[in-house]
C-alpha cells in the first residue's frame, strides 16, 4: 500500500463513498422490513404507467434534476 499524498486522498474518497453507500442500504432496508414496497420505482415502470418510453423518462428527470440545480443558485444568489 502507498502512502503518497495522491493514494491518500483515493483511500479517503473511498471510504466516504462506503460510508454512503452503507448508509443508503441501510435505510432501504428499514424501509423494506417496515412494508414498503416500491422504493424507487424504475424508468421501465414510470414509462409503462405514463404510457411513454423508457429514454424520455430518463430525459426528463435529468432536466428536472438541472432545473432544480439551477433554481437553487439562483435562489442562493439573491439573498
Amino acid at each position: 500500500e502507498k502512502n503518497d499524498e495522491i493514494s491518500l486522498i483515493k483511500k479517503d474518497a473511498f471510504e466516504r463513498k462506503f460510508e454512503k453507500t452503507t448508509k443508503c442500504w441501510k435505510n432501504l432496508n428499514e424501509k423494506l422490513q417496515s412494508g414498503f414496497r416500491n422504493i424507487r420505482p424504475t424508468n421501465k415502470v414510470v414509462a409503462n404507467l405514463t404510457g411513454i418510453c423508457e429514454r424520455q423518462v430518463s430525459y426528463y428527470i435529468k432536466n428536472a434534476k438541472e432545473l432544480d440545480i439551477n433554481s437553487d443558485k439562483e435562489n442562493n444568489n439573491k439573498k
